[in-house]
């Protein structure tokens, strides 16, 4: 596992926070299970830490994020999100477009807007997803192996949710999955905190990460 605990602390700026440099890298890339050489998540050693995932599609090379999240144990996150995809939980989009990052192509799912504008917060029909399940499984299973997963190791609980925040917030622009919003970013009060460092290209992730 490549998370580091040495820091390495900085004095304070004036008129701004103190900045310390944590030591992580992004881990991966992984898969829901193995396949195109790809390890499973689930068989990552960082699996069993705390962090923050990144949900991937890979377009031409380059790695285009769907869904930012962060648990105590990213493993236990990640089933539960594989679970909630077989169960027709999460939105469906046709998979040869899905690959290629084209929003357009969702077949299936409520949007996360329409929920929250009617009070609504059940993301899926059972009725059509049975009266649709033939069609929809193959789709579900191709999303699911078109997906490339990476890990960043972050033990501490706080700098989990800003990391999580910075991400959503630095991802957003390419994004086109389920990002959460109920995320806190770094307060005025808090420290600024460098993360470092990024060896992946994914899109809009820089090699240092301030949050």
């Amino acid at each position: 596992m490549s998370s580091s605990k040495s820091r390495q602390q900085r004095g304070p700026l004036r008129g701004q926070s103190p900045v310390e440099t944590i030591s992580t890298k992004v881990e991966g890339r992984f898969g829901y299970w193995k396949h195109s050489s790809l390890q499973s998540v689930f068989e990552a050693e960082a699996a069993g830490a705390g962090g923050v995932y990144v949900w991937c599609v890979e377009i031409s090379g380059r790695y285009r994020t769907y869904m930012v999240g962060e648990g105590a144990c990213m493993g236990r996150r990640l089933m539960v999100h594989l679970t909630n995809c077989l169960s027709g939980c999460y939105a469906v989009y046709r998979a040869e477009k899905f690959v290629v990052g084209e929003k357009s192509s969702r077949i299936y799912g409520l949007r996360e807007e329409s929920c929250r504008q009617s009070g609504n917060y059940k993301y899926c029909d059972l009725t059509e997803l049975m009266q649709r399940r033939q069609e929809l499984r193959p789709e579900i299973d191709s999303m699911l192996e078109a997906f490339r997963i990476f890990l960043i190791p972050v033990d501490h609980q706080r700098v989990r949710q800003r990391l999580e925040a910075k991400l959503i917030r630095q991802l957003e622009t390419v994004s086109w999955g389920n990002t959460r919003r109920g995320v806190v970013p770094r307060s005025d009060e808090e420290s600024k905190l460098i993360l470092i460092a990024c060896e992946v290209d994914i899109e809009k992730l820089p090699s240092q990460l301030e949050i």
